[in-house]
């Protein structure tokens, strides 16, 4: 269950729970403006697509270590995040949504 494993990170990593945006973390919502560890535990389980800055991570870069890099080091690569959870529009029925994530930062939130 998606808020079990929430309240094992408040304890494990408390360094991401700021006050902006601990409540919506614990109720499993991203929001714009979150840190990418930030919506990646809010969300859940995801999938993804990276477009790595080339100027960073030059052709064949790997896009876990991109993802990785974007809390300590964000660069221009664009990453979309896609969760499937039932808290982020308050609905009975588990919903698809993409998360779309530059400079380290959630920019966009779009239902599918």
């Amino acid at each position: 269950m998606l808020q079990d494993k929430i309240f094992e990170v408040v304890y494990a990593r408390p360094e991401l729970f700021n006050d902006d945006f601990r409540e919506s973390i614990i109720r499993g919502i991203v929001e714009i403006g979150m840190n990418i560890d930030q919506a990646i535990i809010a969300g859940g389980d995801y999938s993804f697509a990276v477009s790595a800055d080339e100027s960073v991570w030059g052709e064949d870069a790997n896009p876990y270590r991109v993802i990785d890099a974007q809390m300590s080091n964000p660069d221009n690569s664009s990453i979309k995040l896609t969760f499937h959870n039932d808290s982020q529009f308050s609905e009975d029925n588990s919903v698809s949504f993409q998360v779309e994530v530059k400079q380290g930062k959630v920019v966009s939130i779009t239902r599918l």
